[in-house]
């Protein structure tokens, strides 16, 4: 039970515990898994948590229920999903004190109403907002991330697509003029010295895009 208890050091986080098991301080970061995007919260250390959500836990923008920071039970939020404590951008960013953090979110409670982003303004981004005084998300930057990569293969589909039928546009014409044979070579040369380009283009941003999604998920 030491991996959900309170035994854990700054800029730690523990596995993944069942609601009856995790034993945060206040102040303390809590992750409740979901299928996508992980709800966060702050543990008050009384087996409560506050957060940014619906009435039932949930960390979605809903049009029949107010979103708005809110105090449950750690087990009520946690709907039969796992929990655990979470306090690992303490080494990129410097926590408040408990005695703070606790004051800063009860003062809190019943704030926001609606006014719920998906990237600016999530239950992330209070929980972070509270224990460091940073809005950040990385769930919000990753599915941002996970946006621009496929964005690009988009774009870099579209642009081959393009060149394709421009090669063969070409070749059609070439014919049709009956264009010499050395005309023909540096046209196909030109479009496959177009087409590496692009295809390296790709790979660089497909290393990028890993390296930055394993140190997230590492860290």
């Amino acid at each position: 039970m030491a991996t959900c208890s309170k035994e854990i050091k700054k800029g730690k986080k523990t596995s993944w515990c069942d609601p009856d098991e995790i034993e945060p301080e206040a102040g303390d970061k809590l992750d409740f898994g979901r299928t996508f995007i992980n709800h966060v919260g702050i543990a008050d250390g009384k087996g409560g948590v506050y957060h940014y959500s619906g009435p039932l836990g949930g960390g979605g923008k809903s049009n029949k229920v107010v979103v708005e920071y809110r105090h449950d039970k750690i087990k009520e939020v946690a709907k039969g999903s796992k929990v655990r404590i979470n306090n690992s951008e303490d080494n990129e960013m410097d926590p408040h004190t408990p005695e703070d953090i606790i004051a800063h979110a009860k003062e809190m409670k019943g704030t926001g109403k609606n006014e719920y982003n998906f990237i600016w303004n999530n239950c992330e981004t209070k929980a972070n907002k509270i224990r460091y005084g940073v809005p950040r998300s990385k769930q919000a930057e990753f599915w941002k991330m996970v946006a621009s990569f496929f964005t690009a293969i988009g774009s870099l589909l579209a642009a081959i697509w393009a060149m394709v039928v421009s090669f063969f546009t070409a070749t059609g014409i070439v014919l049709v003029n009956v264009l010499t044979f050395s005309e023909m070579v540096v046209a196909f040369l030109t479009a496959i010295g177009n087409l590496l380009v692009y295809v390296l283009t790709f790979l660089l941003v497909v290393v990028a895009f890993l390296r930055w999604l394993y140190r997230l998920l590492v860290n």
